[in-house]
């Protein structure tokens, strides 16, 4: 038993030792670590620049908003050394933007107030995918007046008007379904919520409402919205180009007299509320994307429509409608005179219509006060058989030489 006791001794004092030793290890190992993190402070180009220029240049490596992850920028920069950990906490605009993903929205709320706290006083940049639950909706209010841009891409059918925010500082706001998970736009079954958003932006410049429905007849029943005019908003736009949007209805209740970029990929408001919306608004519009009615326009629409935006310089139809060209050609440099980059998109046209086009566009380049000075002609297949013939050609051809931007084909391929 005597030596069963001395060998239980033995056994304590070189678990002792051993543990001793691991101290003694994991502290030269610190040691180690510090020593190399000095040298690397040494040698590392970074240390011999200014804050704010080695601030610059992490500011530069990061994408616009960034998703939270450990290997990925601004969180990874905490990880390499002493001086960028240094760096990437006395930079408040690496932590100014984030996006918030709800499908992990009880692990990110963890080290959201750190990251948020980061920012310090630097206006917030929040991009949200998935659902607005009471979590992320309480995030939401509570830096709500910091906030500058905010991306909402929702994958189910919440009315945005359970989303009461101030948005006092925004300036940026985009507000469609994440298609990503989704394979139908969100249904917002009333304009009411996109609307009231603007109307709690009184300083938003830039809008996007993309994959957003509009269901006229549910919202005709108890429709309280009221009216309203919105003075900061410059750039609008009402759905993705090549989509089937249908948002354009709630123009009826905008007034926006500093608009000067609007994109409507879903015609689906009446001439009249159209008319009504151009009328007392009086744009200063310089850029114009328009999908064309289905039924197309008449010659007396066309001119109701463009006499109202003398200012306009960039005009792209989508839908090929050639009585837009013969209005162009009648009433001449009257008529938006302050055209100067004109894309049409649509079908391919025959002899008769690319004829119209040459005349067209001469007479425009003619122009002393506002030349056309790039026209597009855009379809989505080529085929070479249905090139131009060569008198076309060579017309438009000439049309270039003489200073003019032409393109006739797909959008990556010309004719000419």
């Amino acid at each position: 038993m005597a030596f069963v006791a001395t060998l239980r001794t033995r056994l304590e004092e070189l678990s002792s030792a051993i543990s001793r030793q691991k101290e003694v290890l994991k502290s030269l190992e610190q040691t180690r670590s510090d020593v190399q993190r000095d040298l690397n402070a040494i040698l590392d180009p970074m240390a011999r620049l200014p804050l704010e220029i080695s601030s610059d240049i992490l500011m530069r490596s990061i994408p616009a908003i960034s998703l939270p992850h450990s290997s990925r920028a601004p969180l990874v920069f905490l990880k390499i050394c002493h001086l960028w950990s240094h760096i990437a906490l006395s930079t408040p605009a690496l932590w100014a933007a984030i996006r918030i993903d709800s499908s992990r929205a009880r692990e990110f709320n963890k080290f959201f107030e750190t990251w948020i706290i980061r920012a310090r006083t630097h206006p917030l940049t929040i991009s949200l995918r998935g659902s607005l639950d009471d979590g992320i909706q309480d995030l939401l209010k509570h830096h709500a007046r910091r906030l500058q841009n905010l991306e909402l891409y929702l994958d189910s059918g919440e009315p945005l008007e359970n989303l009461t925010l101030e948005l006092s500082s925004l300036k940026s706001l985009t507000i469609g379904s994440d298609v990503s998970t989704a394979y139908v736009p969100a249904f917002f079954f009333n304009a009411d919520g996109c609307v009231e958003t603007l109307r709690a932006a009184p300083d938003l410049v830039e809008c996007d409402f993309d994959n957003i429905y509009y269901e006229e007849d549910i919202h005709a029943i108890g429709n309280t919205l009221g009216p309203l005019t919105h003075t900061s908003l410059q750039i609008l736009r009402l759905g993705r180009h090549g989509s089937d949007n249908n948002t354009t209805c709630i123009l009826q209740y905008l007034t926006l007299p500093s608009l000067h970029t609007l994109s409507i990929t879903d015609f689906d408001i009446s001439h009249e509320d159209f008319l009504s919306f151009l009328g007392r608004s009086s744009p200063p519009l310089q850029s114009l994307y328009m999908n064309v009615p289905i039924e197309g326009w008449r010659t007396d629409t066309i001119h109701q429509y463009f006499r109202l935006l003398p200012t306009l310089t960039d005009l792209d139809l989508h839908q090929y409608d050639f009585g837009f060209l013969d209005v162009l050609a009648a009433l001449g440099d009257d008529f938006l005179p302050n055209l100067c980059h004109l894309t049409i998109r649509g079908y391919m046209p025959d002899r008769s219509e690319y004829e119209k086009l040459v005349s067209t566009l001469t007479a425009r380049r003619a122009y002393r006060h506002s030349p056309l000075q790039s026209f597009r002609l855009v379809w989505q297949l080529l085929d070479w058989d249905d090139a131009p013939e060569a008198d076309i050609t060579e017309a438009l051809r000439q049309l270039r030489a003489n200073g003019m931007h032409i393109h006739v084909g797909i959008e990556e391929i010309t004719y000419i």
